[in-house]
């Protein structure tokens, strides 16, 4: 099972949770699952087919959410440590390898794309190559 905000909030005393705010921000945390969750549904969890070859954008958002997502919970992770163990505890959301794994997942993503779009799947390895493979 997944750790989640749900989780965590039903071990949070109702008067901890309101003097911390907590509730509000679980409501800005779950804004933004709502912006992917059709992603997850129904590729990630259940390798939906007929999604896949529908070409169909899922788990878009507008541009900065993930910002507001991370800081918000940034913001909830730090007001619970610091309640409970009177510092902060803070998230590393970023990694010194960010920009190459961000490249790769890319490169992968348009491969992916580009096995339904021209029917590549089985034909040549000429046709199985990525696109972005020297980028």
């Amino acid at each position: 099972d997944n750790l989640t905000i749900k989780d965590i909030l039903e071990q949070v005393d109702e008067d901890v949770r309101n003097e911390l705010g907590l509730d509000d921000l679980s409501s800005k945390l779950h804004k933004f699952r709502d912006y992917i969750a059709p992603a997850r549904n129904e590729i990630i969890v259940h390798h939906g087919k007929d999604t896949a070859m529908s070409q169909r954008a899922l788990g878009g958002f507008p541009e900065g959410e993930e910002v507001v997502f991370w800081d918000n919970l940034q913001e909830f992770v730090g007001r619970l440590s610091k309640h409970y163990f009177d510092e902060p505890y803070p998230l590393n959301v970023t990694m010194i390898n960010g920009a190459e794994e961000l490249v790769f997942a890319l490169k992968k993503a348009v491969h992916f794309d580009d096995m339904f779009i021209d029917n590549a799947i089985g034909k040549s390895k000429e046709l199985r190559s990525m696109r972005y493979d020297d980028a």
